[in-house]
């Protein structure tokens, strides 16, 4: 079974290439938590940005693609991707926990940084 992941990551990771990576496992390690579920299958969403020329980005793995985003396009889409609370609902209410340590980790990125929207499969 396939698992697919979308993360914010460290451009800067040493273990990272943007350029000359062997495709073993060439994406920036993690900086934020996992994108919690959306309406639409965000890994696929990620590569179609990448693909439609609408985010900068490539494939740097054989299972990895990575966009070159700022903290505001991340916010961009965000909102985009999610109600302004998603998981207000009781049948959701198992996934607040992760929404929150989710936005919590966006929230400490830096604004004027550039950082990976990492999309993964498993």
């Amino acid at each position: 079974m396939t698992i697919h992941n979308v993360y914010i990551g460290d451009l800067q990771d040493p273990k990272f290439s943007w350029d000359d990576g062997d495709w073993d496992s060439n994406v920036p390690s993690r900086v934020s938590e996992m994108f919690p579920p959306a309406n639409v299958e965000l890994f696929f969403e990620v590569i179609h940005l990448i693909k439609d020329g609408k985010l900068e980005g490539k494939q740097t793995d054989f299972g990895g693609w990575v966009a070159k985003v700022r903290k505001d396009q991340i916010l961009q889409l965000i909102s985009f991707w999610y109600d302004a609370d998603p998981y207000q609902s009781e049948f959701e209410t198992h996934l607040q926990g992760w929404w929150k340590k989710f936005r919590d980790s966006i929230s400490k990125l830096e604004d004027d940084k550039v950082y990976g929207l990492v999309a993964t499969e498993l």
